[in-house]
């Protein structure tokens, strides 16, 4: 990366794996506004389940998740009993729907014992309308991999298993408190193929506390030589004002913006020389897999688990804290047990919070998301396709601009494009779209 560019690595950015981001809900959306969402889903619509498990057998520092370490199992038997009541609410609102992607993420859903995965997976299917060839994925913790998991996993119609590597330098992985030895992880993988388990996800990160550039090299080449489908590859982001276990990382081991650059790249490289594709500014994946067949339609999308070839407008969030996304808008679960699990047992929607989508808020939503998919995206036509006036994109062609004499962008009339070797900081240019945005500390994490 060019060094007169480090400077915007720096700067708090959202994600954009929303638009309106999460920052902007409010108390304004409740559950009530959700009946109404459901209740006007065509019959058969495509529609995407997430299921939050909010556990871990022990904290990672690093970990910006919404989850906590239970002591012993009986606060996760008691989470998955309300889980089970809160599934059939969806159901008995959204049944209809045709279940096309059931997601399992964290915390760590292989916290589950291995009869409860099998019992929380029928329920599910048994609540919903399921696609025959609907994608199963679920979220994985190396360290806590069982055979008796990998085998309920199989039989329960798991299609996809994502592997959080993150690091393989026992010096990175000391200080992130997350000793993970590469064998236990070859053995895993090993076990989901014998297993039908074939499709395979890794999330890779850089910017850790005493990372290294041959430390990010080293964990993008293990998972080129063991076959990983679709790889991601994440900066640290350190927000200890919002997770608080993050303080007990030492801000002093952190690498500086310029030695992340040189991280993240070097991921790339890597990657690249194995034959993946580049997908968006942080996904890699390998030629014929779903998501760079969709990047290569013009198709791939962006949500909370980042990008995806999922297209259903619906997705419904079930656990505590968990987000919903509907034609209409956002909402999310509380964030509270307590309140999360008096909800649910009153048959009501845990709704606390969300935000109602204005047609400039669709508009813009869609201008960043291509943005963010395809490196591009044409100002003018998006306006003209959202039927607002011609000038509607005005206040960031300033910014745009500038950002453009910088070299992160060009602009040809309206049509925004990010280069290559600039990719990294897409967020910064995405930003210059987001009317929303408000610029203060501690709110983002930094963009590169």
């Amino acid at each position: 990366m060019r060094d007169d560019w480090i400077e915007f690595a720096g700067a708090q950015v959202p994600r954009y794996t929303s638009y309106p981001t999460a920052v902007d809900f409010g108390a304004s959306i409740g559950a009530e506004n959700v009946d109404g969402w459901l209740a006007d889903m065509p019959d058969g619509a495509p529609l995407s389940v997430y299921v939050h498990i909010p556990f871990c057998r022990k904290l990672c520092w690093y970990c910006g998740c919404a989850t906590s370490v239970p002591n012993g199992y009986d606060r996760i038997a008691a989470y998955f009993d309300v889980l089970l009541h809160e599934i059939d609410l969806w159901a008995e609102r959204a049944g209809r729907g045709r279940l096309t992607h059931l997601h399992f993420g964290g915390g760590t859903p292989n916290a589950l014992s291995p009869s409860d995965f099998t019992r929380l997976s029928r329920h599910l299917k048994q609540a919903f309308n399921v696609d025959p060839a609907h994608e199963f994925s679920v979220e994985l913790d190396p360290r806590i991999m069982s055979d008796a998991m990998i085998e309920a996993m199989a039989a329960s119609g798991v299609t996809r298993a994502s592997l959080g590597i993150q690091t393989l330098s026992p010096v990175v992985q000391a200080a992130i408190n997350r000793i993970q030895p590469k064998s236990g992880i070859t053995r895993s993988v090993a076990h989901l193929r014998r297993a039908g388990i074939k499709a395979l996800n890794a999330d890779l990160m850089y910017g850790l506390p005493l990372q290294t550039v041959s430390d990010v090299e080293d964990a993008a080449q293990y998972c080129a030589d063991i076959g990983i489908d679709r790889i991601s590859v994440f900066g640290y982001a350190h927000v200890p004002w919002f997770a608080k276990h993050q303080k007990a990382i030492n801000e002093s081991d952190l690498p500086g913006l310029a030695e992340r650059m040189r991280q993240a790249e070097a991921a790339e490289r890597v990657l690249l020389a194995e034959g993946y594709e580049a997908i968006g500014f942080d996904h890699y994946a390998r030629p014929g897999d779903g998501l760079a067949i969709a990047a290569e339609a013009g198709e791939l999308r962006r949500n909370f688990q980042g990008y995806t070839d999922d297209t259903s407008p619906y997705l419904i969030g079930i656990g505590q804290t968990s987000i919903s996304r509907f034609p209409e808008g956002y909402a999310q679960s509380h964030k509270g047990l307590l309140d999360w699990r008096a909800s649910v047992l009153a048959d009501e929607l845990p709704i606390t919070r969300g935000i109602a989508l204005t047609a400039d808020d669709r508009m813009r939503a869609y201008a960043i998301e291509r943005l963010m998919c395809d490196l591009s995206v044409d100002l003018g036509e998006v306006a003209h396709q959202f039927g607002a006036r011609p000038g509607v994109f005005d206040d960031a062609l300033v910014p745009l601009k500038t950002l453009e004499a910088r070299g992160l962008c060009r602009l040809e009339g309206r049509r925004v494009t990010v280069p290559a070797d600039a990719k990294l900081l897409i967020r910064n240019v995405a930003a210059t779209l987001d009317a929303r945005l408000v610029q203060t500390r501690e709110r983002h994490a930094i963009a590169g």
